[in-house]
């Protein structure tokens, strides 16, 4: 669904395939980059399931176009087995064994036709992966007036688990890339990464926000006194810079025995196995409560209940760097935190 036209104003495409319900990071991108850019006309692409809960969609992307890339890297990247599996596959799917270059790199092109997207112009795909980047290259090849293609790549896999395919994929497709296309990272580790490997021209730094309107529950009695809360969710990944929370944490930690700063604490979401073998073992390892400053370390786990927008919180008390955060922690706390809208 696009903005009212605004005379000539700049047009923004946002390509989301997985984009279908309310659900995952994927509709709060739309959002997301709607607020940062105020200004332009946006229209965006979604999914072949998509449920239309945002609106009208400029276009779907659709499954079987996935389906029929997937059997054309593979027919031209795979061993002998995944060749034959690739021709099967495209025998079964009824489809001609000329595949494709790209999963819909010919449906993007004629999008942005329909749209009159220009050089002023922005096409941005938040979750990026080996298809969009094959379709970027190939619609971009297509039109006449291409616009700015800026791509964010948010883990190493990109969308294939094959690494020898994805090396070779990946590989293939950098050397075509067209001057219109620009690709990005979150972080410096996942682009130092694709640097490194691949001789990819990637920046870091394209954060957006995923949307989680707090609503206080009515009977929450939080007590913080005074306190900064710094709340760290999600799957700890190297590729999302986890490794830099115990850093970041003892910077903090000798700015509290200053005495100067306000008290803070650390709520890190992670399974017990995490701080023991995982991502966040070195903050378990090296730090705790810190002597003469109210700075916390606090494991938690965290899950939703079915059917509910209540967010529930288990807490442990080991927060002595010599003992290692457990289910079984002898005074367990159980509480309700305000109830986070997400989706999981």
């Amino acid at each position: 669904m696009g903005n009212d036209r605004r005379g000539n104003a700049q047009k923004l495409l946002i390509v989301e395939r997985k984009l279908s319900h309310n659900r995952g990071h994927h509709h709060t991108q739309i959002s997301a980059l709607s607020m940062l850019l105020p200004d332009h006309d946006m229209n965006f692409v979604a999914g072949e399931s998509y449920d239309g809960f945002l609106g009208a969609a400029a276009g779907k992307l659709t499954t079987k176009s996935i389906k029929l890339a997937k059997l054309r890297s593979r027919l031209q990247f795979g061993n002998i087995f995944e060749r034959l599996g690739a021709v099967l596959g495209t025998i079964k799917a009824r489809h001609a064994l000329k595949l494709p270059f790209s999963a819909f790199g010919v449906p993007l092109a004629e999008l942005c036709q329909s749209l009159q997207l220009g050089p002023a112009d922005l096409v941005i795909v938040p979750t990026g992966d080996l298809d969009t980047l094959e379709s970027a290259v190939e619609a971009t090849a297509m039109l006449i007036g291409k616009p700015r293609i800026c791509l964010r790549f948010l883990n190493s896999e990109l969308g294939d688990r094959n690494e020898k395919i994805r090396s070779k994929r990946l590989s293939a497709v950098l050397a075509k890339l067209p001057p219109n296309v620009f690709l990005f990272t979150e972080t410096e580790e996942l682009a130092s990464y694709f640097r490194k490997d691949f001789k990819m021209p990637v920046e870091s730094g394209f954060y957006l926000p995923c949307s989680m309107p707090i609503a206080m529950h009515p009977k929450a009695e939080i007590v913080r006194g005074g306190r900064f809360r710094i709340g760290v969710f999600g799957e700890p990944r190297p590729e999302k810079g986890s490794t830099r929370l115990a850093g970041i944490v003892a910077a903090l930690a000798e700015l509290a025995e200053t005495g100067s700063g306000r008290p803070v604490d650390f709520v890190i979401q992670g399974s017990i196995a995490d701080f023991q073998e995982g991502v966040f073992m070195a903050l378990c390892k090296n730090f705790g409560r810190v002597k003469g400053a109210s700075l916390f370390l606090r494991s938690i786990i965290g899950f939703r209940l079915r059917n509910s927008n209540s967010y529930f919180i288990r807490w442990t008390r080991s927060c002595c760097p010599t003992k290692r955060p457990s289910i079984a922690s002898k005074a367990p706390v159980w509480f309700k935190m305000p109830s986070l809208h997400i989706s999981l």
